[in-house]
């Protein structure tokens, strides 16, 4: 499904033969709750008291009256855009009048904010994890559910950190979002390592580590026995 948001701008011209009204929102292209893209919907109106409006057209960039000639794409009622830039709308009337108009759209976030996972390194059933985002972050997830692929509680946040204890083995993604919906997500993988004492006694009896990180196996104790290692 495609859901549109908007917050309304305006921006009028006109000439002797043509109005013309733009009215410029933002809107978010939506599926699933995940947003595909950003970017802003132009809508159009235009009146000739004349001879009537023929047709409205738009070119990327800054162009003149001659350059829509033989080029241009023809529009309705809308031009939406997903890209920072200038672009230029053309109105003809029906007595082939034409006029254009320059709209430099420079307020499209597509930018992400950044994310990691960091951890603890005991000896230990279970370690810290330390999430740190972008200071646009305005909401968090982080867990064992892939928020790419799922539907997940986000917690609003105002912070750029946040920990999580960390007890059990999985993969675990952070997710963040900014105002503008841009969405980053990273994962770490967690691992837990069962000791069998094998008739002894050792503390921790698991340990929980993240990948990439190492430990030193702790030294279990059997009453009448010498440690040899580990296997």
């Amino acid at each position: 499904a495609t859901t549109a948001h908007y917050t309304k701008t305006r921006f009028f011209w006109s000439s002797s033969y043509i109005t013309q009204e733009y009215r410029v929102r933002d809107f978010k292209f939506l599926t699933n709750e995940d947003v595909a893209s950003q970017g802003k919907v132009i809508f159009l109106t235009a009146t000739d008291s004349g001879s009537g409006v023929k047709q409205i057209k738009y070119l990327s960039g800054e162009k003149t009256v001659a350059d829509f000639e033989n080029a241009g794409e023809v529009l309705t009622d809308r031009l939406e855009v997903t890209a920072n830039g200038k672009y230029t709308l053309y109105v003809e009337d029906n007595a082939g009048n034409g006029a254009v108009t320059v709209l430099n759209i420079t307020n499209i976030d597509r930018t992400a904010p950044t994310a990691s996972i960091t951890s603890t390194n005991n000896v230990a059933t279970s370690q810290t994890a330390t999430l740190t985002f972008g200071s646009d972050t305005t909401k968090y997830y982080f867990g064992t559910s892939n928020p790419q692929n799922t539907n997940v509680q986000w917690i609003p946040t105002s912070t750029t950190s946040a920990t999580s204890t960390i007890s059990d083995a999985g993969t675990y993604y952070l997710g963040v979002r900014d105002s503008a919906s841009n969405k980053n997500i990273v994962s770490k993988v967690f691992y837990k390592t069962t000791l069998e004492a094998n008739g002894g006694s050792v503390s921790p009896a698991s340990v929980i580590t993240m990948d990439g990180n190492s430990f030193t196996l702790p030294t279990p104790t059997k009453t009448g026995y010498t440690f040899n290692g580990w296997y």
